[in-house]
């Protein structure tokens, strides 16, 4: 999402609960079973606190649905500073997440975690 910005400060749903325009599948990647234990692993729990910049820029999200196919949540999550956001489901999400496994996950998926442009 916001893939030709550094600087992005849109998440990925609008106040209004609209899917990102600048989203880069636009049709998105649903994720296997082993995908999404490895993202509640990850969000979840005890991990190392890890230092966060000031600034936050979400060029990553995950969207949540429900059984219907509507939108119940939302993870937004920056790799330049290390800092996130959330609304919705999940519930239970910890304070700090293991964004080297959130990495992993994203490279897994067939993303880069940066876009090589930004220097």
């Amino acid at each position: 999402m916001n893939w030709e910005n550094k600087v992005s400060f849109d998440p990925i749903l609008s106040p209004d609960e609209v899917l990102n325009p600048t989203r880069i599948p636009e049709a998105g990647i649903i994720l296997t079973d082993k995908q999404v234990a490895k993202l509640e692993t990850a969000v979840t729990g005890t991990h190392p606190e890890r230092p966060e910049a000031d600034c936050f820029w979400p060029h990553h999200a995950f969207v949540f649905y429900n059984g219907s196919g509507e939108i119940v949540g939302q993870i937004n999550i920056c790799f330049l500073c290390s800092n996130h956001s959330h609304s919705g489901e999940p519930s239970g999400l910890a304070g700090s997440w293991d964004f080297d496994e959130l990495a992993k996950l994203v490279t897994d998926i067939g993303l880069p975690i940066q876009n090589s442009n930004w220097k």
